[in-house]
């Protein structure tokens, strides 16, 4: 499975399961770091970064700020590896 895969698999089974979300695209215009996959479920942000499995040591330093800040603003942040991490993080 290609990451572009995983990624719109989570992210059309969270926009079927009550919550919203949307997908980041990386360039030039973007804030570094910004995690592919951004939303809100009951009223609480939430970001993922996604990797495939086994690449869970690709996260950037950028990457790993930026989930850090979220989560110190009270949101949830998580790098997941599979739609079963979606499920566990947003079942919180």
């Amino acid at each position: 499975m290609l990451e572009r895969e995983l990624v719109a698999k989570i992210k059309k089974w969270i926009n079927d399961n009550g919550a919203f979300c949307f997908k980041t695209h990386g360039g030039m215009y973007q804030q570094p770091g910004l995690s592919d996959i951004i939303g809100l479920k009951d009223g609480r942000f939430f970001a993922f970064e996604v990797k495939l499995p086994g690449k869970e040591k690709t996260l950037t330093p950028l990457q790993t700020k930026f989930l850090d800040t979220v989560a110190g603003h009270g949101g949830m942040a998580s790098m997941v590896t599979s739609l079963d991490d979606v499920k566990e993080a947003l079942s919180d």
